[in-house]
């Protein structure tokens, strides 16, 4: 991304930020009442405990090739179960998440290669990339890096548990 880019990027939303402000200074005290939040209260503040969810998950595009990028993203392993796996089965779940991360790492290659690709041609052609199109393809690199993430971090989990439970180790 040039400096132009960068620029651009800032500046509109500082633009839309400017017109966001101007519009909330100009609505009357009166009005501005009928916008109150209402103040939190334990009920709707309560933690919602899900078990086996870690949280909002990727979108089904996320997976797809976008633009005909040929670019996948893998498939995550199961989450390994340390109280209850053997060694063995700890280690299969280890190196399921060093092949995860290989293809994760490929597929973010993709991507990384794919959008170089498209810069190329649209220097060639003297027209702009689409920003949609960088923006979309990032958040898929980022969204890959954080899905990387929570495959170590259930390994390390198991693997705590695991230790936690006792490891097969003759006493």
């Amino acid at each position: 991304m040039d400096r132009t880019q960068k620029l651009g990027g800032g500046l509109t939303i500082g633009v839309a930020g400017a017109l966001l402000l101007g519009f909330v200074a100009q609505v009357s005290p009166e009005r501005a009442a009928t916008f109150s939040i209402p103040p939190q209260t334990a009920a709707s503040s309560a933690a919602i405990c899900r078990t086996g969810d870690e949280g909002r998950p990727d979108p089904a595009w996320m997976r797809q090739s976008f633009e005909n990028d040929n670019c996948w993203l893998p498939q995550e392993p199961p989450a390994p179960d340390g109280t209850k796996a053997s060694r063995d089965q700890l280690m299969v779940d280890l190196v399921a998440a060093k092949k995860f991360t290989a293809a994760a790492n490929r597929y973010q290659q993709c991507i990384s290669s794919y959008l170089a690709q498209r810069k190329q041609e649209a220097e060639r052609t003297g027209q702009p990339m689409k920003a949609t199109l960088v923006t979309i393809e990032t958040h898929r690199i980022v969204a890959s890096e954080a899905s990387k993430k929570r495959v170590w971090g259930r390994i390390t989990m198991a693997v705590d548990n695991f230790n936690a439970e006792g490891s097969e180790c003759p006493q």
